[in-house]
């Protein structure tokens, strides 16, 4: 009988020429009399239903950084810093 692996992945763009990698895969065996066909779609719906829920899980959080970022006035500060370094540099 033929291992199966089954991966999913996604790249989402953080801003800021930052970006945030997330990989889900699980490798596994036919279990009893379970043909490799049927393998591959109980690893592929395990893998996707975890996938979904990191990845909803890592929305969150970068929601709640943002929000962070915002009450604390970093955000501010930071735009202002970069428009003080833009403006000097084209001097």
């Amino acid at each position: 009988m033929a291992t199966v692996h089954y991966q999913i992945g996604f790249t989402r763009n953080m801003g800021d020429f930052e970006s945030l990698r997330v990989d889900v895969g699980v490798t596994g065996d036919p279990i009893g009399d379970e043909t490799t066909d049927q393998a591959y779609n109980r690893l592929k719906d395990f893998v996707e239903g975890r996938f979904m829920d990191e990845f909803a899980q890592i929305e969150l959080d970068v929601m709640a950084v943002r929000k962070g970022i915002r009450e604390t006035g970093e955000y501010k500060r930071k735009v202002n810093n970069a428009a003080k370094k833009e403006e000097a540099e084209s001097k």
